[in-house]
């Protein structure tokens, strides 16, 4: 997974009201792009439970845009895999 990949989300997600004006729920299947991805090791000592990739990644959502970060890339799928 890297920045600029479009994503579908496989799990339904909730926006933040602190990050967007509503909070809402994203449903399973909304597309999004991924803008950044977070290596762990950059962040955690070896050996940190917290080992996981995690990305950022703006959904579009029935009231707009919504900024979605700090999600384990597990939650998305990539859709533009051949690009």
């Amino acid at each position: 997974m890297k920045v600029g990949d479009l994503v579908r989300n496989v799990i339904p997600m909730r926006t933040n009201p602190v990050v967007h004006s509503l909070e809402e729920e994203i449903p399973r299947g909304t597309v999004g792009v991924i803008t950044k991805v977070r290596d762990p090791d950059a962040f955690f000592a070896q050996g940190d439970p917290r080992t996981r990739t995690t990305v950022d990644a703006v959904m579009e959502t029935a009231s707009g845009a919504a900024y979605c970060g700090g999600y384990e890339q597990g939650f998305f799928e990539v859709i533009n895999e051949g690009r």
